[in-house]
């Protein structure tokens, strides 16, 4: 499952101007510095050395003349930590700041991505003490990365289906990175205004595994109380959610399934789509997804698979995104722009079923989408017989398996 605020700190590391400077760039740059400073450091016609300010003096020049023109925002952030380095001996202290904040914002994200990796793959093997070891060395305090974290460690223990056979570890694990979460005055500094967010988010983690392993009703007091103390929060989640609306996405999933499925909002359309009334008899799909996220593109082999052996049978699937405002590493795209893009994507994807957008958000808050990949599985007489939310190879044989009876009943 993805989560949108984390591209405020993804944006950290990536430059949108036309083209970034190059490695020989930063080479010429370089070796004009360290010549300037040999140079200057060789011993005068007397034989002194130098004085190392006047080294320094003169090194500071030759930097400066060699920088004239530099846009710091054609830097790539993995280069910037050298170009902070040049702006030093430049004595632009100013521009150096911002490169070396770069710099640091992207080996956190690198390190976040690594995190994230590494306990995905340990839960999904079963690697509790390592995972254990590697959920403590967490150094993320940051809600966005945290909720990033917690979602490819989810993915990782369904995987591995820990859930099932140890979900009192899960929910240790889950609490421990929720402790981890700087909440009040972190929900106050960009790029970090799901604090709050996130720390319901990953405590409704620890808490949904162990209802789902035993549903004991005072785990529903424990998630109204989480709800009534971030009643007031203003911090949200990508789609302007609240910490209150995750508890109810629980809460009101648990008594969906079985009744009539929401219409849909179609406020712009890649292919056709008549509306939900419109596909009544039929067996559908709801795919909640976007362009930028991975695991919603994971999820699409599957879903061209199920439609190619079941549409001909009755088996419709509608995918519903909205507009986010960018496109790659392409910002400030336009709604007319980003629908052109996705009709790339959607060629690209094979996705031949029709792609509805969403554009204010109608939709998504009616099916209490509070992550994607969010499936939705609708029968014949349009009720809501599957919900499904983040990609595995588990949850995709479910619901293959699903459509399958539901398609041939």
């Amino acid at each position: 499952m993805t989560t949108l605020p984390l591209l405020a700190v993804l944006a950290l590391t990536q430059r949108t101007a036309p083209a970034h400077y190059t490695a020989d760039d930063l080479a010429r740059i370089t070796k004009q510095v360290s010549s300037a400073y040999a140079d200057a450091a060789k011993p005068g016609p007397d034989g002194k050395q130098p004085s190392r300010e006047s080294v320094y003096d003169h090194v500071a020049k030759v930097a400066q003349a060699a920088l004239v023109g530099i846009d710091l925002k054609r830097i790539p952030a993995e280069d910037a930590a050298k170009w902070a380095s040049l702006f030093t001996q430049a004595r632009m202290m100013e521009q150096a700041v911002v490169l070396e904040e770069a710099a640091s914002n992207h080996l956190i994200v690198q390190l976040m991505f690594t995190q994230a990796d590494l306990l995905h793959n340990l839960m999904a093997a079963g690697r509790k003490d390592d995972a254990w070891r590697a959920v403590q060395n967490t150094v993320n305090r940051d809600g966005s990365q945290l909720g990033m974290i917690g979602q490819s460690m989810e993915s990782g223990v369904r995987a591995g289906k820990l859930d099932k056979s140890d979900p009192e570890f899960v929910a240790k694990c889950f609490e421990y990175l929720a402790a981890r979460v700087e909440l009040g005055a972190g929900n106050d500094r960009p790029g970090n205004r799901m604090a709050d967010f996130a720390y319901v988010d990953l405590s409704m983690k620890a808490l949904e595994v162990l209802y789902a392993a035993k549903p004991d009703p005072t785990l529903l007091d424990k998630m109204q109380a989480l709800k009534n103390r971030f009643a007031a929060s203003t911090s949200t989640n990508a789609f302007g959610q609240s910490p209150s609306f995750r508890v109810d996405e629980f809460l009101i999933k648990r008594t969906s399934i079985g009744q009539l499925a929401p219409a849909v909002t179609a406020d712009k359309v890649i292919g056709e789509f008549p509306g939900l009334a419109g596909l009544k008899g039929k067996v559908v799909i709801l795919d909640f997804m976007a362009h930028w996220c991975g695991p919603c593109k994971a999820a699409l082999p599957g879903l061209r698979d199920l439609y190619a052996a079941y549409h001909a049978k009755g088996l419709e699937i509608v995918s519903v995104t909205s507009f986010y405002g960018y496109y790659g590493a392409k910002q400030g795209v336009k709604p007319d722009d980003e629908f052109d893009l996705m009709k790339g994507f959607v060629k690209q994807q094979g996705m031949t079923w029709p792609v509805v957008f969403d554009t204010k958000q109608a939709t998504h808050a009616n099916y209490h989408v509070g992550g994607i990949p969010h499936l939705v599985v609708i029968d014949k007489a349009g009720k809501m017989q599957n919900i499904t939310v983040g990609y595995t190879k588990a949850s995709e044989a479910e619901v293959a398996d699903l459509v399958k009876r539901l398609v041939e009943g």
